[in-house]
């Protein structure tokens, strides 16, 4: 039951602030990492139609591929809160199936993250357990 491998993970705020990022290369991410995420923002964000229409396509969080990089592909997904979900895949073409999953599997991990009443909404996150669902998704 491997899923798509995966070179890294972020989780980015509502003003664009890193609220959890990690790398199955090195931790933490090494700065072309951490400019391809950022590149990646601003990609999503034109792409994101969350609070741009009431359509179903407005409903779907995910937003697919965003750029390439030398070894690999970034993909975006952001929620209703306008929190952003990126992801670095090693392959250049996952099926799309297989991202959908992924960004659920953040999506989940995030929002029992946020649940905790000790957690303050567009803080990092530093819950060990949000750490080693996302540990897991890299491996």
């Amino acid at each position: 039951n491997k899923m798509v491998a995966l070179q890294c993970i972020a989780v980015v705020g509502q003003k664009n602030q890193p609220l959890f990022m990690a790398s199955s290369q090195s931790n933490p991410p090494t700065a072309d990492v951490e400019s391809a995420i950022f590149t990646a923002l601003d990609i999503a964000q034109d792409k994101s139609t969350v609070g741009k229409s009431t359509s179903s396509e407005a409903l779907d969080c995910y937003i697919g591929p965003l750029n390439y990089l030398d070894s690999g592909r970034c993909f975006g997904f952001v929620t209703n809160t306008k929190i952003k979900f990126i992801v670095i895949s090693d392959e250049y073409a996952p099926r799309e199936q297989e991202m959908r999953e992924v960004f659920s599997r953040i999506h989940n991990s995030y929002v029992l993250a946020a649940c905790n009443p000790f957690y303050s909404i567009e803080q990092p996150i530093t819950s060990r357990r949000f750490a080693g669902a996302m540990n897991s998704l890299l491996q």
